[in-house]
């Protein structure tokens, strides 16, 4: 049998001895200790590495990734500095810096097998800038890894006036539009976080 793709010389978890992986039409077709009778379309000999499944990171958000540093660093190294620093950031995020940033963050996940990712996306913007930017980026990257999206009020429903509003519209596009629908996996709610992390333009 001619086969799509066949990795030669690979190292399964708990075998000892090398062996040979046979691909067609997407799916594993046959494992064996050699098939060098066996032709493919491409060969790639692993040299005796490790093969394994794909990595999953189940908790990132693409939204802020390479941020640092970005209007300051966290000096103090906390988890509450860090949500105010993002406060700080989010009123500067445009479609393109999201969008690039994530499109790198990806790239760099991918290259070292990672081939699924879930992350949350903050959803306190009103113009949901980071959210559409990310729904956006899923379409593109989704010929290389499978990425979930999680809308995630991160200053807390009760933190603004409007964040109840804010999530049940988001809710309701959640459920009532196909677009949205497929694309976002999950609604997460933060109830309430300390006044500190509300941004300046929330408190005025």
């Amino acid at each position: 049998m001619h086969y799509d793709l066949i990795i030669r010389h690979a190292h399964l978890h708990r075998l000892q001895d090398l062996v040979d992986i046979a691909i067609k039409d997407g799916h594993f077709a046959k494992i064996a200790n050699d098939l060098s009778s066996e032709s493919a379309t491409r060969e790639i000999d692993a040299a005796g590495r490790l093969v394994s499944p794909p990595l999953i990171d189940a908790h990132v958000h693409l939204d802020a990734v390479l941020t640092v540093g970005q209007p300051r660093y966290n000096s103090s190294g906390t988890l509450l500095e860090g949500i105010q620093i993002w406060s700080e950031r989010k009123p500067s995020l445009t479609r393109e810096d999201v969008r690039s940033r994530v499109l790198e963050e990806i790239r760099w996940e991918v290259a070292q097998g990672t081939l699924h990712i879930r992350s949350h996306v903050d959803v306190c913007d009103p113009a949901l800038t980071a959210l559409r930017a990310l729904i956006e980026v899923r379409e593109e990257v989704h010929d290389i890894c499978d990425l979930q999206l999680v809308a995630f009020p991160q200053d807390g429903i009760m933190s603004f006036r409007t964040m109840s509003g804010l999530v049940i519209w988001v809710s309701r596009m959640y459920s009532m539009r196909s677009r949205w629908r497929k694309s976002l996996t999950a609604i997460s709610i933060a109830i309430v976080m300390k006044p500190m992390i509300r941004s300046r333009a929330s408190r005025k």
